[in-house]
Parts: C-alpha cells; structure tokens; sequence
C-alpha cells in the first residue's frame, strides 16, 4: 500500500511549566521554549504529529510530507493555515 498524505498542518506554541503538563502529556523540551508542530494525515484516517524545536526543521518535515500528496494535488489543498 503506497503512502499518500491528504493533510499537513504547522502550528507554533509554547511549552507548558512542568506544573501544568497534564499526565498524558510527553513533553521533552524544557518548559517555556517555542516549540514547531507539523501534524499530518496519512492514507486519509491516521493521525500523526511531530514537534521541532526550530521553523526550519518544521518546514523541512512539512516539504518532505508534500512530497507524499496525491498526484495532481495542489500545496494548498493539502497544507492547511494559509501556507505555500
């Protein structure tokens, strides 16, 4: 089964102090950094998401994971938040 990418995201946030992080939570990255988050669908039903701690690390992944959309689709019907 080949792998094909229907949705790719980028956001940006801040990591959480230590005394907020909920149980569920596995945040590596020390509390208060500006974190990149590229978050993807693969095949159309499974999610994934990777967090960065640099935009250009962010971008490279994102570029990578449009490499793997469905043939003839268009950037913008894939990245979603305005991006290209």
């Amino acid at each position: 089964m080949s792998r094909v990418v229907t949705r790719v995201a980028l956001d940006r946030y801040i990591t959480p102090p230590l005394h907020e992080l909920r149980d569920d939570q596995n945040i590596t990255a020390r509390p208060g950094r500006e974190q990149w988050r590229v978050s993807w669908t693969l095949n159309g039903d499974k999610d994934y998401r990777q967090s960065h701690d640099t935009e250009a690390a962010a971008w490279r992944h994102a570029r990578n994971l449009l490499d793997l959309r469905p043939p003839g689709t268009a950037v913008g019907d894939v990245l979603e938040g305005g991006f290209e």
